[in-house]
């Protein structure tokens, strides 16, 4: 696989041609949630002018048994030319999730301007019925760098969920909404899903910038979807869409 993008000079009408910016892209034919490690979220670092793009990578490692994999950084000022691929550090039963990335604000007071992704870590049971489908066993953790995608760390958060989705609430704090692994018994059951799963979301906050985030919980407004779903901010005032 490879990651490619096209991009438009005239607010969408019209694209160029598809281009490759990294061949050795991966979607892993075994990552640990048992289906397929695709996601290339991408973030715009209004500080440095830049967009910045993670995804799964085969560049460095290949793809190691028992579904851990490589992940990719990649850089560009325009969308037309790109950085080499470098690596980002290593969690074991880690991939990159859908959805996108988060820069945090300027005025942020836990991590002023700090550049996070998501992802999924863990090695599910696949003993367990729907281990892969609904992220049983699997954990939330963070990519984030606080230098412009030059340097990067990556966290466990160990909260239980997966695919989750990250937006910035007044007052600095970071709202992750995820694939729900807790109990979801107060939902109606769908069809040809255990009752107590992938109905509902689960959410977490962090006032550390990310790198913790307090216990999970399952409000009721929120059914399904049993997948990554999307959550961003809608303007400067930090208002939430998912």
């Amino acid at each position: 696989h490879a990651l490619v993008t096209k991009y438009s000079d005239d607010k969408g009408r019209t694209w160029s041609p598809l281009a490759v910016v990294d061949e050795g892209a991966t979607c892993a034919k075994d990552p640990p949630s048992g289906g397929l490690g695709a996601g290339a979220p991408a973030v715009w670092d209004s500080i440095r002018k830049q967009i910045v793009v993670v995804y799964n990578s085969g560049d460095f490692n290949g793809t190691a048994a028992g579904g851990d994999q490589d992940q990719a950084v990649v850089t560009s000022k325009d969308g037309i030319a790109w950085s080499r691929p470098r690596q980002l550090p290593r969690l074991a039963g880690a991939f990159i999730s859908e959805g996108l990335g988060l820069q945090l604000s300027a005025s942020n007071p836990h991590a002023a301007g700090r550049v996070l992704f998501s992802g999924t870590y863990g090695h599910c049971d696949k003993t367990i019925p729907f281990c892969g489908a609904y992220g049983v066993g699997l954990k939330h953790c963070v990519w984030y760098s606080d230098d412009g995608a030059l340097t990067w760390n990556v966290k466990g958060t160990e909260v239980p969920m997966n695919e989750a989705q990250m937006a910035e609430l007044p007052g600095g704090a970071i709202l992750i909404n995820g694939r729900n692994t807790i109990n979801c018994s107060a939902f109606p059951a769908q069809p040809n899903v255990p009752h107590s799963l992938g109905n509902c979301r689960s959410l977490a906050t962090s006032t550390s910038g990310g790198l913790s985030f307090g216990a999970a919980t399952v409000p009721t407004e929120l059914h399904g979807p049993a997948a990554a779903g999307s959550m961003k901010n809608r303007n400067a005032n930090l208002s939430t869409l998912f």
